[in-house]
């Protein structure tokens, strides 16, 4: 996790950040986010889920699940 405005392994491709600025020499970030799902699942982890406060009903019921 980050501040939001470094470049990290779950950057989107071309996004521009403060560690990576998109302009002249840059169009921004050059390589694909990691799929951090995948990466989880991959690794036998019980219950996997993205997600976000903007939805809390949805990260509430995900959340509850993985309590549960």
């Amino acid at each position: 996790m980050n501040t939001g405005i470094q470049r990290s392994s779950a950057t989107p491709f071309g996004a521009s950040t403060t560690t990576a600025p998109a302009g002249k020499k840059s169009a921004g970030k050059e390589e694909f986010r990691k799929d951090f799902a995948k990466i989880c699942i991959a690794h036998n982890i019980p219950y996997v889920a993205q997600a976000s406060v903007s939805n809390l009903i949805d990260l509430t019921a995900k959340a509850e699940k993985a309590s549960a």
